[in-house]
């Protein structure tokens, strides 16, 4: 069995090393989690104003729907080449390439705004960046933040993101006036402003990530060296068949991939959803952003107090019975045509389907770091490019739904998320065996070389504490 660390070599590595924590890496991490903010203007900007969409550009669902397609068969397409260039070149300029693909794809759409064919084409090229700052993401915390410090920012860096989901839910109706009784040529125009806005906001991402933004802390030694010796024995395709031939890593995958990607889905389509129920496009908007910041609340308070209760794994089980209960909730309630009980469905969603995100996330950091810090950037994508995937696979089947124009079509939709969830309740119950399996396992072959339990050290379950105190 290969060990998680080379111990009897003596390596060091930036996930195990304690070391004083130094005060630029907040600078580097507020930069990070705007780019992480920025993901959702393009992944949903379409959405929010979904109607003004399709009367200033005379499209219908369908073509809103292949959208999301599009942009999902790119970033699932992209996370090879981007994967082997944050492997290889590191982070500053992996991120450099994603911010500069955002700049091209907006500016492609800008010029070619009138031809909503060309919107297709401008779509794929920004979302062909968008996956490196989640694959990157552990990876720049790892880089700069102490052990201690580096679940929290992992945590912020995701919750960014999520908040920039919302924000993304207003940022469009400030340029684009939901008012249907507009001319199809003023709609455009406003739809042109908002392009502008948005190149102005990546290209200035871009310039400070070029002139401002480091790779490192100046002389971290152990960084570079350790850097030095994984490219230099990067086995690449080796990696991820070992990763993808574990069946506790495809578990962790698919759990997280499909549970978030379920959550993301319905914020992507919340407008065209509840149109069926008679809801305005700027009610559903607010539904939108309800569902964003109920989940952004749980996150952190379920991150800041309970992260560090044992069994987590069994709690992100039984969080899928939950997540079940509060979609169904969050299905029914808007049929009775009651705004206050559509917000009540959101919040609930919302609320209880984003800690996932919190649980998961965390235990999948700490499952990578037993593999060796070579797989965190490999393990990383793989998450990325499932949960791209399952974005596109699902707006895609979900098209002909969208298209009856009917609530018995979005019915059809809610039972499939529904069966889905089901299964991947299933699926986290073989994960919590997987993992308990694979960690006692990785425990037996290092423990003569484990440490005394730290005093300090937070509460966790005993099978992460363990793993823990062997990799300190």
């Amino acid at each position: 069995m290969n060990l998680p660390i080379d111990i009897e070599k003596g390596g060091k590595s930036v996930l195990i090393e304690d070391r004083e924590q130094n005060p630029a890496a907040y600078l580097m991490l507020i930069f990070y989690m705007f780019c992480m903010s920025t993901i959702g203007y393009n992944l949903l900007y379409i959405q929010p104003i979904a109607q003004s969409i399709k009367k200033g550009f005379d499209v219908d669902d369908s073509k809103l729907s292949l959208l999301v397609s599009i942009g999902s068969i790119s970033s699932s397409l992209a996370f090879l080449p981007l994967t082997y260039i944050l492997a290889m070149k590191g982070v500053k300029l992996s991120v450099s390439v994603g911010l500069g693909l955002l700049v091209t794809g907006t500016l492609v759409e800008l010029i070619f705004l009138e031809t909503f064919d060309m919107v297709y084409v401008g779509h794929f090229i920004t979302h062909f960046g968008i996956p490196i700052f989640n694959i990157g993401n552990a990876k720049f915390c790892s880089i700069w933040f102490t052990p201690k410090v580096r679940p929290l920012a992992i945590t912020l860096n995701s919750i960014t993101s999520t908040l920039g989901i919302m924000i993304s839910f207003i940022i469009p109706s400030i340029f684009v006036d939901s008012d249907l009784s507009l001319d199809s040529k003023t709609i455009r125009n406003q739809v042109r402003n908002f392009h502008i806005f948005l190149l102005c906001a990546y290209g200035s991402l871009f310039l400070f990530c070029i002139f401002f933004f480091r790779e490192a802390p100046a002389k971290y030694t152990t960084y570079y060296e350790e850097e030095k010796r994984i490219r230099k024995n990067l086995k690449f395709f080796t990696q991820f068949r070992e990763l993808l031939t574990d069946p506790t890593y495809v578990a962790f995958t698919l759990v997280l991939g499909v549970g978030i990607g379920l959550i993301i889905i319905n914020q992507l389509l919340v407008v065209q959803m509840m149109a069926r129920f008679d809801f305005t496009q700027t009610q559903s908007q607010i539904g939108g952003v309800i569902i964003v910041m109920s989940g952004l609340i749980s996150s952190i308070v379920y991150s800041k107090w309970f992260i560090h209760y044992p069994h987590q794994l069994k709690k992100l089980r039984n969080l899928y019975l939950l997540i079940i209960l509060a979609y169904t909730l969050y299905a029914y309630l808007p049929t009775r045509g009651s705004l206050p009980l559509l917000y009540l469905g959101c919040i609930i969603f919302g609320g209880v389907g984003m800690i996932q995100v919190s649980i998961g996330v965390e235990s999948l950091v700490k499952y990578i770091i037993i593999t060796g810090p070579q797989r965190l950037v490999v393990g990383s994508s793989l998450v990325q490019v499932t949960l791209s995937a399952i974005n596109g696979i699902l707006s895609y089947s979900f098209k002909g739904f969208l298209n009856e124009g009917t609530r018995a079509g979005i019915f059809k939709i809610n039972v499939c998320i529904l069966i889905i969830f089901l299964v991947i309740f299933l699926l986290s119950t073989f994960l919590e065996y997987s993992f308990t399996s694979r960690v006692n396992e990785i425990l037996n072959a290092t423990a003569p070389k484990l440490l005394p339990q730290s005093k300090d050290r937070p509460t966790v379950d005993p099978i992460t504490d363990k793993l823990m105190r062997s990799l300190a």
